[in-house]
């Protein structure tokens, strides 16, 4: 998809060119070409201070370079301008945007917003993630939130309006952040009593993270028009891979949800509750039950909310169900995602071992 409502400007013509966001700003770019291919480059937005006459003078300094021989893709579009162009961009196309847009204004806007793109380097990457490790973050979470700024210049390279990402070399922690503990079938009744006096929707929500294994966004977008009591289904928004996916609908949940098709979702009924609202009532719950005398940097010991999805799928490798079905429970992408619970099934390295020589003569 290329970029949309480009207009020509009255005085410059084709030179100059602007598209009027969706917040009343807009941002100017500049036609010229480069090394023979005709190039739409963004300057900048109105906002901060350009006019189609800058604009214009930038051009001018832009086909300079160029004749010359230098970069200029990059041209004086700042990350705060870009990442406005790629967020206008998402709200059509992902439906993650808000927790991506609420991530970028927490972690990145400070330090980048106002940089050129082009004069980025791999250590302005390094000083990021040092600064977001001084607030305790896992590494895992440090790598998603560098992937918002690597797909913002991705973004502009694609619609062209950079020409190379200054980029060279982003290392990933690329440390297992696998979670080991996941709640015993006491444990869960346990805490499934225990919300069902004090919160229904918290019940609600647990009672569908064990039963359903979706990711904690997932379960809060889950309305009853998503549930298919006929076909025993119930319809999932995974909202990491953008697609839709369909789970059993058990007796547990069944029994559950028969009495309140009333609502519109089932966690919040007439409004989606939000993530945040969830966490601050189940964090106390959970460490209170659990996580007394555990360290908040023990990830592979503590109970947090993504422990349900665990436990799922950890409950469904201890019944020696096929990593394959785990995999379509679980909608991972890769089975290599679903291999880290192998090693719960009982007894499999013992049923691989008889088959070798099933019907075989041994020599």
């Amino acid at each position: 998809m290329g970029i949309c409502k480009l207009i020509n400007s009255k005085k410059y013509g084709g030179k100059i060119k602007t598209n009027v966001l969706l917040n009343g700003d807009v941002t100017y770019y500049a036609t010229i070409k480069i090394e023979g291919k005709k190039r739409t480059l963004a300057i900048g937005k109105k906002s901060n201070g350009w006019t189609e006459k800058k604009a214009f003078e930038q051009r001018i300094k832009l086909l300079d370079k160029a004749k010359h021989g230098l970069g200029v893709g990059s041209g004086a579009i700042t990350v705060g301008d870009l990442a406005v162009e790629y967020f206008e961009h998402s709200v059509l196309h992902n439906r993650g945007h808000k927790k991506v847009i609420a991530n970028y204004n927490k972690h990145i806007a400070s330090r980048f917003d106002k940089k050129i793109v082009g004069s980025l380097i791999d250590k302005d990457i390094e000083r990021l993630k040092k600064s977001l490790q001084d607030k305790n973050l896992s590494h895992g979470t440090i790598d998603q939130y560098v992937s918002i700024l690597t797909r913002i210049v991705n973004y502009g390279i694609k619609e062209g309006i950079i020409d190379h990402s200054p980029f060279r070399n982003i290392k990933k922690f690329r440390e297992n952040n696998n979670r080991d503990r996941f709640l015993t079938k006491t444990e869960s009744e346990q805490l499934l009593d225990r919300l069902k006096e004090d919160d229904n929707n918290l019940y609600l929500f647990v009672l569908l993270s064990l039963n359903l294994g979706a990711r904690a966004t997932s379960i809060l977008d889950i309305k009853m028009s998503a549930m298919d009591f006929e076909n025993s289904k119930v319809r999932i928004f995974d909202f990491k891979r953008h697609m839709h996916y369909r789970n059993p609908l058990n007796d547990r949940l069944r029994d559950a949800l028969k009495d309140i098709n009333h609502r519109s979702y089932i966690v919040g009924n007439s409004c989606q509750m939000k993530y945040v609202d969830i966490y601050k009532k189940m964090k106390p719950i959970l460490d209170s039950m659990f996580n007394i005398d555990i360290l908040k940097t023990d990830r592979k010991s503590r109970v947090v909310i993504h422990t349900f999805r665990h436990t799922f799928a950890s409950h469904l490798a201890l019944q020696n169900t096929p990593l394959q079905n785990i995999q379509q429970l679980m909608n991972h992408a890769d089975i290599k995602m679903t291999l880290k619970y192998a090693h719960l099934m009982p007894n499999a390295s013992d049923e691989f071992a008889d088959k070798i020589y099933k019907d075989r003569e041994i020599i």
